[in-house]
């Protein structure tokens, strides 16, 4: 029966849709990447509407209460500069980030990330559509028409000269028509999803001391993970990763207060019913680990769970075959193409899709080049992306997936967007060098 009503269909009768706005870039998906992208392209001196599902910007750093700001620096030099780096510094100013020293991951406030993000986006003039969802992307021999989006006011169009799709599966491209894959080669499964969820009731101070000495090399609690280990295999926990429990370096602006990376499920979230299901499977998860914390961790005995995302964590789904495919060997060769509109500096940090607790971590020793023809999807003449979907391959996109080096290919996404249209061309007829001194002007380090 649920085959059949999948086949099932509904004639929808003809409508004109209203345009709800017209501006020289629309931006979709208001998560790091996106911010940047709109930010970079206002300040430019395009007119730019955003639109974002939720009802606040941010992405998985307030809706996943992904804390970590990676890809940020590496082996003790920053590596991501301008729309990134502003905001790193007005969260330092109101006490909502903690800087490593190594700059590689950067602890930031999910409510802190809110407003700093509300402030970039009016400061510069972005026009700002909070709980709109894209659902429509009609496009003619590969130029977008429009985007539609669904809202309390209705079903509307936000057209645009040139559109940056940054919603993280890549909705604007995948409906548009833009060519994309998923998952690693040999059998397609994706890297877990994962639900951050947030305890309270725990003396931070005394978990600084005990653990400072229990972390191991990839930054698990080894104690805990021993624990865990042997509680797994008895059955007695599901499957987990890490675990992560941020306490120090990249966790203490809330103090009394811990964010565990720990649940791990195999699913798509490009799928409403697999995605559907791994969010409810993360919030059981959460409520058994915690458990489990409090009878077998005497330093969590009081704690509580506070919080859990406004969505799961998603690693990883589409990603678009562009003029340039990055690499694994790009990124672990520390390779900078021409074009090189962005750097990135992170681990290649493969989680396993394999429905098991691996993990594959190459560290690298330089930082790698994206270039800007990874940012463009074949085909399409006025659609760039941003973010974990560019072009890579499964290996390469485990180092560019994190957020620092989301922001920086928002940035240049958009910086080029708004070079495109007030030229009136494609950005295929941008000079490189022209968008990389652009970009140098506004801070970006490229």
């Amino acid at each position: 029966m649920k085959s059949e009503n999948r086949a099932r269909s509904i004639h929808e009768p003809a409508r004109d849709t209203p345009v709800a706005a017209e501006s020289d870039v629309v931006v979709c998906g208001g998560g790091p990447a996106g911010v940047a992208a709109a930010v970079a392209a206002a300040r430019t001196g395009a007119s730019v509407t955003l639109a974002e599902r939720y009802g606040f910007l941010g992405g998985m750093a307030t809706s996943g209460l992904v804390r970590t700001l990676s890809g940020m620096g590496l082996g003790g030099e920053r590596i991501v500069g301008g729309v990134a780096w502003e905001m790193v510094e007005r969260l330092e100013a109101m006490g909502g980030a903690e800087v490593d020293p190594a700059f590689d991951s950067i602890a930031v406030d999910s409510e802190a990330v809110k407003l700093v993000c509300d402030e970039l986006a009016a400061e510069a003039g972005v026009r700002v559509l909070l709980h709109t969802y894209v659902s429509a992307a009609p496009a003619s021999d590969g130029r977008i028409e429009a985007v539609i989006v669904e809202n309390k006011s209705g079903r509307a169009a936000l057209v645009g000269r040139l559109y940056v799709d940054a919603t993280g599966d890549g909705d604007v491209g995948a409906r548009a028509g833009a060519p994309w894959e998923k998952g690693r080669p040999e059998d397609g499964k994706l890297l877990p999803l994962t639900t951050v969820f947030r305890i309270a009731g725990v003396d931070t101070a005394r978990i600084n001391r005990l653990w400072r000495d229990q972390i191991a090399p990839n930054y698990h609690q080894s104690r805990i993970r021993g624990l865990m280990e042997e509680a797994h295999a008895q059955g007695r926990l599901p499957l987990f990763g890490g675990p992560w429990i941020r306490t120090y370096g990249e966790g203490g602006t809330r103090p009394g207060q811990l964010f565990v990376n720990a649940v791990r499920i195999g699913g798509d979230a490009t799928d409403a019913d697999s995605l559907s299901r791994a969010e409810m499977e993360g919030r059981r998860n959460a409520w058994t680990f915690l458990q489990f914390f409090r009878q077998n961790v005497p330093e969590l005995a009081e704690a509580y769970l506070s919080e859990t995302g406004a969505q799961i964590g998603i690693r990883e789904t589409r990603r678009f075959i562009g003029d340039a495919v990055l690499t694994l060997e790009d990124v672990t060769e520390g390779r900078r193409p021409p074009d090189t509109v962005a750097l990135g500096g992170h681990p290649v940090d493969i989680h396993s899709p394999a429905g098991d607790a691996g993990q594959r971590l190459i560290r690298l020793e330089q930082p790698y080049g994206i270039p800007l023809a990874a940012l463009l999807p074949r085909g399409m003449a006025n659609l760039l992306m941003a973010g974990r979907m560019i072009s890579a391959d499964h290996e390469a996109h485990a180092s560019l997936r994190v957020m620092g080096t989301a922001m920086a290919t928002g940035q240049a996404a958009g910086t080029a967007a708004a070079m495109a249209a007030s030229l009136g061309v494609t950005v295929r007829r941008i000079t490189p060098d022209s968008l990389r001194r652009r970009l140098s002007e506004d801070g970006a380090l490229v």
